[in-house]
């Protein structure tokens, strides 16, 4: 299989994953509750500034001897409340809701 075709495949998963995970969650949870519609408030905000909350919190963690499966769920642990709480602040700064 050539490198072309294997790039390919691999974009053509990745959007199927996707759609088969949002159908999967419009299913399981179809009406809006209130942690629905802070999440959903937030997710734009938490696309924005992840990148930077996840890289921060490498860094503070790369000194640590552990197994790196265990780096990664301390990171997972502390990145998703950090990026849901943060967007949340950030969305409170006059004007930025408008845009976020």
């Amino acid at each position: 299989m050539s490198a072309v075709a294997a790039g390919v495949l691999t974009a053509a998963l990745g959007v199927g994953l996707s759609v088969v995970v949002l159908v999967i969650f419009r299913r399981l949870a179809p009406d809006t509750g209130p942690v629905r519609r802070f999440l959903s408030a937030n997710a734009f905000t938490v696309y924005v500034i992840h990148p930077a909350i996840l890289v921060g919190l490498a860094l503070m963690l790369r000194d640590v001897a552990a197994p790196a499966i265990a780096k990664f769920g301390v990171l997972l642990l502390l990145a998703v409340p950090a990026c849901w709480l943060l967007a949340a602040v950030v969305r409170t700064i006059p004007g930025v809701k408008k845009i976020m």
